[in-house]
């Protein structure tokens, strides 16, 4: 099904919610949102991601209908940049990346987002937590 890009930006961070929703002392960050990164004097630490969603690429895909209706390729990125406390020997962050990482791999959203090159890598610590960032490929149709 065509989806705008509100609609696929949506089904989009569906997917990270339903794994973020699972899990305690867990804070997410949305891109263009006005929430403050968690307190890095707060004890516990909590775990924190940031998620982007970027579209980067869009083609026509096909010639017009009788409609005079075209389908265009949209793509893009989905980042999640994962921030756990140091001190664990990442056993916290490998759980964490494994979990968001199976929540886009060879999945499609129920509108038609599919996921595709879906990695992570480790980025270093960043103040009292280290920073990973997963990435995953989106791509979706639209009908004007």
């Amino acid at each position: 099904m065509p989806l705008t890009r509100t609609q696929a930006r949506d089904e989009i961070l569906q997917k990270v919610k339903q794994v973020a929703d699972g899990l305690s002392d867990f804070v997410v960050i949305y891109d263009s949102t006005r929430q403050d990164i968690p307190d890095e004097n707060s004890d516990p630490l909590p775990t924190w991601a940031r998620v982007v969603v970027q579209h980067t690429q869009g083609q026509q895909s096909s010639l017009s209908n009788l409609s005079n209706k075209r389908r265009y390729t949209k793509r893009g990125l989905l980042t999640i940049q994962l921030f756990t406390p140091t001190g664990d020997g990442l056993q916290k962050s490998d759980q964490l990346v494994e979990q968001f990482e199976a929540a886009v791999r060879n999945v499609s959203t129920p509108n038609g987002v599919w996921f595709r090159n879906v990695r992570s890598s480790e980025v270093g610590e960043d103040g009292p937590w280290f920073q990973t960032n997963i990435l995953a490929e989106f791509e979706y149709d639209q009908v004007g």
